[in-house]
This record gives C-alpha cells, structure tokens and sequence, in this order.
C-alpha cells in the first residue's frame, strides 16, 4: 500500500479536527537549560526568547533579554530587564517574513504574540508569556518573594525557574501556585547545592528527570502537586538509525516549502480544472499528518503535549482552506513550525525501539520507522502532485 493509500485510510476515521491552522495557538511551548542561569523559551510559532545575566552568555534567539545593564553595542533584538521596567513584545505577522519586536503598548498582539515583562522588588523578575502560557524566571539566589503585580495579575504561574542556591523555594512556589518548577544555576543533580534545594523543597514538588534540556509546557498541564523538572544542560540528538530517519523528514519537508513559497495567495487557492485538489490543501494535509503522527506520540509519552489531529476535508468540494489570504510563502513557514516543534519535542522518542509502534502511533504504520518513512514520503508524493498541477492549462501566472 502507497504512503498516500496509508494515509488516506488514517484520515477516513471519524473525529477529524478542524483546520491545522486554528490549533497552532496553544500548541506546547518548550523551556530549555542551556547551563548556568541560562534559558530560552520558544513558541508553537517559532519565536524564541533568551534570558541569562549577560549577553555573552545569552542563546541565539529572536529576542534576547539580560538581567544586567545592555551592553553600549547591543542590538535592536536585545534588551536589558535591569530597573524592572521591561515591557516588550515579540512577534511574527502572517505574510510578512521579519520579526516585529517594539513596547508592549504600541504593540499589535495576536495571539501568537509573545510578551515579555521585568519586575523589580527585592529581587529582579522576568515574566515571558506565550501561547498562553506563563514562565517566571529569577537568577538572584537571595530572591524570598515574588512581587505584587506578578501574584496579583496571575493566580498560577505554569512554569517557575529558580537557582537551586535560593534559600526558601517551597515559599515561593507556594506563592507563584507554581504548575512545573525547572532549577537552574547547578553543576550536578547529584552535587550537595542541588540536594540542599530538594530538602528545602520538603517535598512541594515532584521530581523529574529530563532527558536533555528541554521541557514542554501547554494549557494540557496536568495538575495537582507542582513537578520538579530536572533539565540536562545541553540538548538532546537523535543518534544512529533514528537521527537518520528525523533528517529525511527535514529534508524533505524544506524540499516541499520550496515549491510552495514562490506561490501567490491566489496560486495557492487555484482549484484546477480536473477537480483535484488546490495547492493550499495540500500544504495542510502534508504539515497536518506530520503534526498528528508526532503529537499522538509525543502526547502518550508526555501529557502535557496535547495531540492534534486536524486535517482538510479530504474532497476537493468539501475543502474550506483554514486561511485563503497566505501566500505561498506563509504556508511554507506553517511547514517550518511543524518541522520545529517535532524536532523540539523529539527527546521523547529516546530509548523507543525502531522495530515496534509507540504509543499513539498509527496502526498501519507499524513501526517507529515505518511511522517517519510514511512522514517522509508523504511530503514527497503530495509535491510532485501540485508540481502537476503547475503544467495544467488554466494554471494562473501570478
């Protein structure tokens, strides 16, 4: 059976989800370690932030916030949180391919936005918000309480980063009503600072150890005792046989953006004379199969990824396109976040054997492997088919 037949036959189940486009909003955000005091939080839209004590200690990000004075040479792209008067915001608009990042108050927020607030009292504050979600982060070991406006504007804080160095951080998860808390500032989860930091805890939260530096975070958060994540200071790679495998999906997920992002808004709504399909489904039946496989997957091992099964109608009379005004080259960006996020999220497929099914996965697949292959080739059949379509007659010029 082809990889289209295979699919087709997953899609013809019932419960099918509105269009991909509608579940991006509220899709996992990722909080990463990258050692030291360093973090950066990235979006279900692909936006990035990255906060730390200085500049040189910053990761590449789209945004970069530091706790101290900004440097005389910084960029546009770089703020200083110092003062606790930091107010700004952080976003990318459909159909335009640069960055917007200005004050919050001047700001055209959609809701893809991210935002990002510094707070002064005793100690400094910085507070992201994205997809709604909110993460609260401090590297001041001597911080004993939140301020007011943070407590006050938000009941319960979804993720907590603290130095394990700080004195009472059961009080202040306590306060914060804190959902997840991820340490920062320590060599080792085995060393006497962080075992001080889990007996100050006294047991308001509950360990976890990650693999790699990174965690998800989303409006699925399971509730009840506040978890302790335990982040890896370096990221996690996908080796061997299953790195291979994640590549070709890249791969042939990028090959397929070029074809699309040339395309003009009306290009891509053409319906084209022989009934088949108009290029924009194609885009979202292609990014929406990779999006569903991977969630289903990636949910049954962590509840906190939601699983998204949202696809086209599958006839061409029956296809309302989730959003007729983008171009070609918005729905290749829509292909990038898909690739980011499963490429994001992919340290819950260490230790999974190759060989059998995941949990979550699609039955006919049969395998982990078969599961990425079917990914794989899907891209490469449903572009060759809208590379038809460009041969047509009464295929539109722009």
């Amino acid at each position: 059976m082809s990889t289209l037949a295979r699919v087709a036959l997953f899609l013809a189940v019932p419960l099918l989800g509105t269009a991909i486009a509608s579940a991006e909003p509220g899709m996992p955000v990722a909080v990463r370690w990258w050692g030291g005091d360093t973090i950066s939080v990235e979006s279900s839209w692909n936006l990035s932030v990255s906060v730390s004590a200085t500049a040189g200690d910053a990761q590449e990000a789209d945004l970069t916030v530091i706790t101290d004075a900004a440097p005389a040479d910084s960029d546009a792209a770089t703020f200083s949180a110092a003062g606790g008067n930091l107010d700004v915001s952080l976003d990318r608009y459909a159909n335009q391919a640069d960055l917007t990042i200005g004050a919050s108050d001047a700001f055209e927020a959609t809701p893809n936005t991210v935002r990002v607030r510094s707070f002064a009292g005793e100690s400094l504050w910085v507070l992201i918000q994205a997809d709604a979600m909110s993460i609260l982060y401090t590297n001041d070991e001597a911080a004993a309480s939140i301020p007011d406006p943070i407590t006050t504007e938000i009941a319960s804080i979804d993720v907590l980063v603290l130095p394990v160095g700080i004195q009472d951080p059961g009080a202040i998860i306590a306060a914060a009503s804190a959902r997840l808390v991820v340490p920062i500032a320590f060599r080792s989860p085995r060393g006497r600072e962080f075992k001080a930091f889990e007996e100050h805890l006294a047991g308001a939260a509950g360990r976890r150890d990650a693999v790699g530096n990174t965690t998800a975070i989303s409006t699925n958060i399971q509730t009840g005792l506040p978890g302790l994540e335990v982040l890896e200071p370096r990221p996690w790679r996908a080796r061997g046989k299953l790195g291979a495998l994640l590549k070709s999906i890249d791969r042939k997920n990028a090959r397929s953006q070029e074809t699309f992002a040339p395309l003009s808004a009306n290009q891509m709504n053409h319906k084209p004379s022989n009934g088949t399909h108009a290029p924009r489904w194609n885009v979202e039946h292609m990014a929406g199969t990779e999006l569903a496989f991977f969630t289903a997957v990636y949910a049954a091992a962590n509840p906190s990824i939601p699983a998204w099964r949202s696809f086209p109608a599958q006839m061409p009379p029956d296809y309302v396109p989730a959003h007729p005004e983008w171009t070609g080259a918005e729905e290749a960006r829509r292909m990038q976040r898909v690739a980011a996020l499963r490429n994001r999220f992919a340290y819950l497929l260490d230790g999974m054997d190759l060989d059998q099914l995941p949990r979550g996965g699609p039955a006919f697949a049969q395998s982990l492997q078969g599961m990425c292959e079917i990914v794989a080739n899907h891209y490469d059949e449903h572009t060759a088919h809208v590379h038809k379509k460009f041969k047509l007659p009464d295929w539109p010029e722009e």
